[in-house]
């Protein structure tokens, strides 16, 4: 979080999401909490001196796939959950920064197999993995849980005229989530709201996270798409 808590310091107010874990609830549930605190933000614009038209998300591993499920299922009602949205405040946002979320369960495993990098965790199949736990059961038994979980499955309902923008980083060695999951993503981005919708960066050699992307001039870049994003 700290690289992105330093954007306080380039005039940007920022807001840590607080949502529930996969051994609190189930999916859409982190979806739903990540939504309603969104809401809040807005509903509350005026009090902390927030601009409720300039929104970004940014969120690394899980951050960074809730940011894209927010990002492009905006749109999508089912994932208020229990939640009773606030009438009239949106959960829309203008862009959002994704580092190496995952994004398609179901073809992680496939991934890693086709590739030279070996997994630190077991298969994602299994039902003791995240993104199983995520969903309550093992992925391959769920398989339209996972598209529905998969945001490449709603870009369709986004317009371009105001669909936000994405950036997406992600390192060629990550052991956790590999990197053809982002690399899809931004191939689906471009291919429904055409290729000025997304910037994808892939880090020769880095991992899960590490100094690559919290290089002052990643940061620079960072700031860069965000302060256009926004204009």
């Amino acid at each position: 979080m700290d690289p992105i808590i330093g954007a306080t310091g380039r005039g940007y107010a920022v807001a840590s999401l607080n949502y529930r874990l996969s051994s609190e609830a189930v999916f859409p549930a982190p979806v739903a909490d990540c939504r309603e605190a969104i809401r809040f933000l807005r509903s509350n614009a005026r009090r902390w001196n927030l601009d409720p038209e300039r929104f970004v998300v940014w969120g690394p591993s899980a951050g960074g796939y809730l940011a894209s499920m927010i990002g492009a299922a905006s749109h999508v009602t089912e994932f208020d959950g229990d939640h009773a949205p606030v009438a009239g405040v949106a959960t829309t946002v203008r862009a959002v920064i994704d580092w190496y979320g995952p994004i398609d369960f179901g073809r992680m495993d496939a991934q890693f197999d086709a590739s030279t990098v070996s997994p630190r965790l077991g298969p994602k199949r299994d039902a003791d993995s995240p993104e199983s736990e995520l969903l309550g059961a093992p992925i391959g038994d769920l398989p339209d849980a996972v598209r529905q979980a998969n945001p490449s499955t709603h870009l369709t309902g986004l317009h371009p005229s105001t669909a936000p923008r994405f950036l997406i980083q992600h390192g060629t060695d990550d052991q956790l989530i590999p990197v053809q999951q982002s690399v899809g993503f931004a191939s689906a981005i471009a291919a429904t709201l055409g290729p000025d919708h997304v910037m994808i960066d892939i880090l020769p050699g880095a991992g899960h996270g590490g100094a690559g992307f919290e290089a002052p001039s990643n940061l620079n870049r960072i700031f860069a798409f965000i302060a256009d994003a926004l204009q």
